[in-house]
């Protein structure tokens, strides 16, 4: 039951005892139409009590389904997070082949990619001119 559903229950509650004794005490001192009032607000606060109850039993069941749904919220958030971090690890795996100055054999370290192969003629030249 939440806090406001315990809140309207007693301000209810307090509005039916007020009305009973204000019923009483108008009857007491033999104003009909006073005491009449009183007991028509009795039976709407009595109305009202009837209608917020159910509905407080009603939210007491709902949040054992709201703690299941909770749940499975939970566990397919953590299913898609897991499924991110494959694709980012796919991609960075895809973007170290395709990168030749980070493609290197996992067995050797050596490059294997464009730069494995022989030297453009302007590093030979700068090469020989050393």
């Amino acid at each position: 039951m939440t806090r406001r559903t315990k809140v309207w229950l007693v301000l209810d509650a307090l509005f039916i005892l007020g009305n009973l004794l204000g019923a009483g005490f108008a009857l007491a001192a033999g104003e009909l139409g006073h005491a009449g009032g009183h007991a028509g607000l009795l039976v709407l606060g009595v109305y009202l009590f009837s209608w917020i109850l159910p509905k407080a039993s009603a939210l007491r069941a709902d949040t054992g389904d709201l703690a299941d749904g909770l749940t499975r919220l939970q566990q397919s958030v953590d299913a898609v997070a897991i499924e991110v971090e494959r694709v980012g690890e796919g991609q960075r795996f895809m973007t170290g082949l395709f990168d030749p100055a980070t493609s290197r054999t996992p067995d050797t370290g050596k490059n294997v990619g464009p730069s494995a192969g022989p030297k453009p003629v302007s590093a030979v030249r700068e090469v020989a001119s050393d």
